[in-house]
């Protein structure tokens, strides 16, 4: 007889060997899920691209746990795999610990003060919302609720960077670029420039762009429009003479954790 053919109550026996990995396992449940009207062995075997033999003694197993259940020879998703759909997602974290969590963590790795900002998109500042200084002695320390500009600061060329062009072309030609320092960027050109530059790596650095003697390093946590996870960024600020000669290690910390937090927030409550 077909393997495809074997009658329901062989699914239910108990299986001799467990499945080869967990791994196989949650394709298995993935691609079940995606078929509301069931699927068929042939079919999920091309999908997760496993020999028929060795997928239906696993099959077997998530059968007699009530993960799948089949009918008409058609796999679909059982009882337990909903139960433990529903558990999952009622212990998604909310958005304000994932925050938390994020400059908590670019402090232990980095040493150096990590904030939490977002965008003003009334005054089109920066705002500084929630902070963990760093524990060394010289350390560079900001102001929760303070408004910072866009142009100045890396926080928010970060932000900016990730703006329609329009929003870009529009916030360039209302702002008075101030020279706060030597380095602050004042000219438009060099600024759509490094905006671009942001975009493609990834990370915005300013060096005594805004205040003298800090140095910042921040990224946009990616994101879609829904949660306007473009207009938050982490940053982690520090004294020229140190910040500025560990660029690139920074930089890689940063973006690995904004990618890792911007996961977390697409199942945040």
């Amino acid at each position: 007889m077909p393997l495809a053919e074997l009658p329901v109550q062989d699914h239910r026996r108990p299986i001799q060997d467990p499945p080869r990995s967990v791994g196989r396992v949650l394709s298995v449940l993935e691609t079940v899920a995606d078929r509301r009207d069931g699927i068929s062995l042939s079919e999920l075997a091309l999908l997760v691209d496993t020999p028929k033999s060795s997928l239906l003694n696993m099959l077997k197993g998530l059968v007699a746990s009530q993960h799948l259940t089949v009918l008409n020879q058609r796999y679909r998703l059982g009882g337990a795999a909903y139960r433990m759909a529903h558990a999952m997602l009622a212990s998604r974290p909310s958005m304000s610990p994932v925050l938390h969590e994020a400059i908590e963590e670019l402090l232990e790795r980095t040493g150096e003060t990590a904030v939490l900002t977002r965008l003003d998109p009334e005054s089109m500042t920066v705002t500084y919302i929630e902070g963990v200084d760093s524990r060394q002695t010289v350390r560079y320390s900001v102001s929760l609720g303070s408004s910072r500009p866009l142009y100045c600061t890396a926080a928010g060329q970060a932000i900016l960077a990730y703006e329609e062009p329009a929003t870009q072309e529009r916030y360039i030609a209302q702002t008075e670029f101030l020279q706060l320092t030597p380095n602050t960027l004042t000219d438009p050109d060099r600024l759509r420039a490094k905006l671009a530059r942001i975009r493609s790596d990834g990370y915005a650095v300013s060096i005594q762009e805004g205040i003298f003697g800090a140095v910042g390093i921040a990224a946009a946590l990616p994101g879609n429009d829904d949660l306007d996870r473009r207009r938050i960024a982490l940053l982690v600020a520090g004294p020229t003479g140190r910040l500025d000669k560990r660029i690139e290690e920074v930089s890689r910390v940063l973006t690995e954790v904004a990618e890792k937090t911007a996961g977390m927030l697409r199942f945040a409550r």
